[in-house]
Order: structure tokens, then C-alpha cells, then sequence
């Protein structure tokens, strides 16, 4: 146990203090200046008389608040299913040792050992007194994790009991591979005529945007002005003025960072134009035939033909009607014979 240290004295009229920091008052009161780390302990007053020592001890705690927490991201982007580290909280300047939690969108993130870790590292200054509190968050990132928000919380003690400050939140890049590819067609509704501009947009969930698109119509390649071959980077493609020969199966194939692949398939039907540039109004002509959903290799959709579904019809109402007007024939003249 150390021994005590005398750091100020009142005797009769003569007041002596041997730290500068501190101050005897009127009454036997102690001020202490500038308190500082160095200053928490106990401190023992004493009043001798006659002979006789009669003290009192007190326990002077000292807290002091860290700077809030900075965190910092480790790296730009991480990629799904990997063990990476998120990055770094730092408590500056802190007495006592505070604690550090992690946050996901407002949930606390337990160390499990598996798929969440943290690692503490604690720093003393040793002209100061004061601890800075480091902790460095491992994480295996999901493709959910492209849009939360990673903060840390320091909680720390003080007089009233504890106390807490939390670092500004940061989001992270998620790279994730292709899952699934989809084409709209624009205008997104409607019979495609002749004479009509259409887009087709490749749509590729995943990120970040596709190395490369490649068009097929029919199972080949699209080439030729307007039209967008492997290693473009544009998953837009347009017919200016539509004709028959525009329809057909359109397949999108999309490339990811890793160089995966995956296909859209959207067949389009195209009306033709009469003569006179119109179209006979009792018509109906269905819009766009089929859409596929994604696939690795290229779809079987079929467009019905529809002149030859109204022939067949018409040729089987004629036939319906010759045999009914031979049965009706082959009725009377049996009846007329019998007369």
C-alpha cells in the first residue's frame, strides 16, 4: 500500500499546499485546478488536536468522455459470401476503458464467431492517462447488405452511471453475381405495327452493371448499324422503323463481373400494313406474344399463325354445309320415289 502523500496544510493562519493544482479554502476545503487523470484516488483530511488525529477518506473517481467515434470503411466494395472486413470504429481519448458495439440498420451485431467477428485493441497514452478504444468488425456480407447501415456505439462510465456516443453510419459496395435477366419492351404496351420504334431493355439483377451484353435474333447475332454485338456495354437495343422481318425471338445474354451468364428471351410480333397503310378495324392482333423468363440457352416460343387457324375454320364450315344440304337431298328424293 503506498504511503500518504501531503498536498496541503492549514496551521493557525499559514496555509501550505506543495501542488499547485490545489488550493486549501476557508473551512478545510480542497480545490482541485485542472483536474486530470493523475488526480483520481483517495484523499484522507486530518485534524489533529491535542495529540489526537481524527481523519475522514473519500474516493475521488475522474471520467472522461471519448471523442465520438470515427468509423471507417476498410475497403470499397465486398463481394457476397465472402468473410470480409467491414471496417474500423476508433474511440479517442476516453477514461476509463469504455466498450464498443456494432450495428446493423439499428441491430445490434453479436460476435458469433462464424459469420460476425470483432477484434478489440485497446491503446493507453502514456502522458495523459487516457485510452483509445479500437474495434474492427469481420462480416460475410449477403446481398442484403448492399443497403445497410454499419455504425458503432461506444458506452462508456461516468459519473451518473454510463454514458454512450455513436460514430455517423457508413454503407458498403456489394458485388453479387447475375441472378436473373428480364427485357422490357418500350412502348410497354400495345400492337407493334409497321413503321413503329421499338426499344428492348436488357434488365440484369446484379451488381456491378454487366461486363457485357450480347443480342441474338433467332439464335444469331445481331450485327450491322443500330444493332449491338458482344462487348457493348449498353443494354438498350432499338428497332428505328419496325418491318416484318424485325419479328422474331429476341435473346439478351448478359456477362457479370465474374463472367457468368444468363439469358432473357421475348418474342416479338410484328402486324403487317395493307395497301392503303390501314388496317381492317374488326381485327383483333395481340401485342407482344410471349416473354421467356431467364434461361442459359435460348428458348422454343412459337408465334401461332393465325391466317391459317381462320382458313382452317372457314374451309370447316364449308364442309359442314355440303354435307348437310347432301343429307337434306338424299331426305326428299327418298320420300318423292316413295309416292
Amino acid at each position: 500500500m503506498k504511503p500518504w502523500k501531503e498536498i496541503a496544510r492549514i496551521k493557525g493562519d499559514e496555509v501550505q499546499s506543495n501542488e499547485s493544482h490545489f488550493q486549501m479554502l476557508g473551512g478545510g476545503t480542497l480545490l482541485i485546478r485542472s483536474v486530470g487523470i493523475e488526480d483520481q484516488g483517495l484523499f484522507k483530511c486530518g485534524v489533529v488536536e491535542e495529540g489526537l488525529e481524527t481523519f475522514s477518506v473519500t474516493n475521488v473517481s475522474v471520467f472522461k468522455s471519448p471523442i465520438q467515434p470515427q468509423l471507417t470503411k476498410s475497403y470499397l466494395t465486398s463481394t457476397v459470401g465472402r468473410h470480409s472486413e467491414i471496417g474500423k470504429c476508433v474511440a479517442k481519448d476516453g477514461y476509463p476503458v469504455g466498450n464498443i458495439t456494432w450495428y446493423k440498420n439499428g441491430k445490434v451485431m453479436f460476435a458469433n464467431g462464424n459469420e460476425t467477428q470483432n477484434k478489440l485493441h485497446i491503446l493507453k497514452n502514456q502522458n495523459t492517462g487516457l485510452y483509445t478504444i479500437e474495434s474492427t468488425l469481420y462480416h460475410t456480407v449477403i446481398k442484403a447488405d448492399m443497403k445497410a447501415k454499419f455504425f458503432c456505439e461506444v458506452v462508456y462510465p461516468f459519473k451518473e452511471g454510463n454514458a454512450t456516443q455513436r460514430s455517423e453510419p457508413v454503407t458498403i459496395d456489394v458485388h453479387y453475381p447475375v441472378e436473373s435477366v428480364t427485357i422490357e419492351v418500350e412502348p410497354p404496351a400495345g400492337t407493334i405495327r409497321e413503321g413503329d420504334t421499338v426499344t428492348l431493355n436488357c434488365m440484369a439483377d446484379t451488381n456491378p452493371s454487366p461486363a457485357e451484353y450480347l443480342w441474338e435474333k433467332d439464335g444469331k447475332p445481331l450485327k450491322g448499324e443500330g444493332y449491338l454485338t458482344r462487348g457493348d456495354l449498353s443494354n438498350l437495343y432499338t428497332l428505328p422503323t419496325v418491318t416484318k422481318e424485325d419479328e422474331g425471338e429476341y435473346t439478351c445474354t448478359v456477362y457479370d463481373f465474374n463472367y457468368n451468364t444468363k439469358s432473357a428471351v421475348r418474342f416479338i410480333r410484328v402486324k403487317a400494313a395493307k395497301e392503303n397503310n390501314r388496317f381492317d378495324e374488326g381485327e383483333v392482333f395481340p401485342a407482344i406474344a410471349k416473354e421467356s423468363h431467364s434461361a442459359d440457352r435460348h428458348g422454343e416460343s412459337k408465334a401461332l399463325n393465325r391466317d391459317a387457324m381462320i382458313i382452317g375454320i372457314l374451309v370447316t364450315l364449308m364442309v359442314v354445309a355440303f354435307l348437310t344440304s347432301v343429307a337434306y337431298y338424299l331426305c326428299y328424293y327418298r320420300k318423292k320415289t316413295e309416292k
